[in-house]
């Protein structure tokens, strides 16, 4: 055996030892690759700003474990932010984006959970709402709205979506879970693989449910719906009141649901 040879055994093997060390204490970390090619270290650092008004926001291309728009006493975003993501304000426009990804690295299989939430006062109605999330699916992915009124809602993800004690006069949704609890929906686009309403209202929507999963409409007012079922999925009506609705499917199931009187 060659010198050089036991010396390039004896570098590999330090090499292999010190990876080791520092995989065990942390040495690792999470990055994933834009397209620009560049890449972005995923961080824990808070942002915590305050804004006079918002009436519009865009969100773009945002990883992002925890998305929620809620009430509070200010316009204000907190977040755990990916470093490199841009939130800024244009003409009362709330803009928050980051570079388009086009995978991850991460050999210690642990990241930490990112969380975003946009608080608007009480009463204030927005206008337009644009949600784009690519969202990696190893992780707990979800998305709330409570306690909002908003004109048009535009949201396309690959997780769950909660509408609280909200009203959405418009827009498209697609989501592979969609949940409303005690809300208004109008005039919407819905697109899920799985559809769960409770004591919400429901009007002027075109619905479609493409998976084989259950879909439960409970306790809600639908009117004026198309509503698609795909071949192998059911949905299942509980004590609702019904009135001029389009329903596609093989397995529709009515429980205690009544007819309104036109």
């Amino acid at each position: 055996m060659t010198k050089r040879f036991k010396v390039s055994l004896l570098i590999i093997f330090v090499g292999i030892v010190m990876t080791m060390i520092g995989c065990t204490n942390g040495g690792f970390k999470p990055i994933y690759i834009g397209n620009n090619l560049k890449p972005y270290l995923y961080t824990t650092q808070s942002v915590h700003q305050s804004f006079k008004k918002i009436h519009n926001i865009n969100i773009s291309q945002l990883d992002c474990t925890n998305v929620e728009i809620v009430s509070g006493n200010q316009f204000r975003v907190d977040s755990d932010e990916i470093e490199n993501t841009e939130i800024s304000m244009d003409d009362k426009t709330l803009n928050i984006k980051q570079p388009n990804k086009l995978f991850d690295i991460n050999f210690n299989q642990e990241r930490t959970e990112h969380q975003l939430i946009i608080t608007i006062p009480k009463k204030e109605k927005l206008n337009n709402v644009n949600i784009s999330l690519q969202l990696s699916s190893e992780y707990p992915d979800k998305m709330m709205i409570d306690d909002q009124e908003i004109e048009h809602l535009n949201i396309n993800h690959n997780s769950s979506l909660t509408l609280l004690n909200s009203t959405i006069h418009q827009g498209d949704i697609s989501s592979n879970t969609i949940s409303s609890n005690h809300s208004k929906l109008n005039n919407m686009n819905l697109n899920s693989e799985e559809l769960i309403i409770n004591n919400s209202q429901l009007c002027d929507n075109q619905m479609d449910m493409v998976s084989e999963l259950q879909n439960q409409i409970n306790h809600s007012t639908i009117k004026n719906n198309i509503m698609n079922v795909s071949e192998y999925g059911t949905l299942i009506m509980n004590d609702c009141k019904l009135s001029k609705n389009q329903i596609e499917g093989r397995k529709i199931i009515k429980k205690q649901c009544k007819d309104l009187k036109e």
